[in-house]
């Protein structure tokens, strides 16, 4: 066998090793989690908006739906759904329609460099209107890649401006409704 046939050989060789993949691979988007024990996974939509607040949402519109919002700056860290500085808020809409809104729990920001993000979340829900009822959301996990929305009509589609602005706003009005029945003047 000559030498360049010995050198193809290492080569092929070399470029099938070196191919293997060692770990397992991931989805780039996906949002998973257990509501009261039983098992989801969704791919979520991630979007910061023109002011800076974010917003993770999955699922469909208001059935077997969940979000996760921060009314502030995106940072590493871990936000406490509770903490009224922490500025930051989950619900979820069961297969009923039924809304339940966090009360207690944490989202943790693991990683975000502008375009891809990360993290982890729990919560208790509970809902605001009609009979009392109350759910437990464990073991969340997120890795979503971010867009970039403006509240300014002209500068997104009409579909996806008015879907994500009309969800955020109704997460801040709830989000100012809590802070004003936790903290009254």
């Amino acid at each position: 066998m000559n030498l360049i046939n010995k050198l193809m050989i290492a080569w092929c060789l070399a470029m099938a090793l070196s191919s293997c993949k060692k770990d397992n691979p991931t989805p780039a988007n996906f949002i998973s989690f257990k509501v009261n024990g039983v098992y989801k996974s969704i791919k979520p939509e991630a979007d910061i908006f023109d002011d800076g607040t974010f917003l993770l949402d999955a699922g469909p519109f208001m059935k077997d739906e969940i979000g996760l919002y921060l009314d502030t700056n995106v940072m590493l860290k871990t936000y406490h759904f509770e903490n009224q500085g922490d500025n930051a808020l989950g619900d979820y809409y069961d297969h009923s329609g039924t809304h339940f809104w966090s009360d207690t729990g944490t989202l943790v920001i693991s990683s975000f460099d502008g375009h891809h993000i990360n993290g982890t979340f729990s919560f208790k829900a509970r809902t605001l209107a009609g009979a009392p009822a109350s759910i437990n959301v464990t073991e969340g996990q997120f890795s979503a890649d971010v867009s970039y929305l403006s509240t300014v009509s002209d500068t997104c589609s009409w579909y996806d401006s008015n879907l994500c602005i009309n969800r955020r706003n109704l997460l801040i009005r709830h989000l100012s409704k809590r802070r004003i029945e936790m903290y009254p003047r």
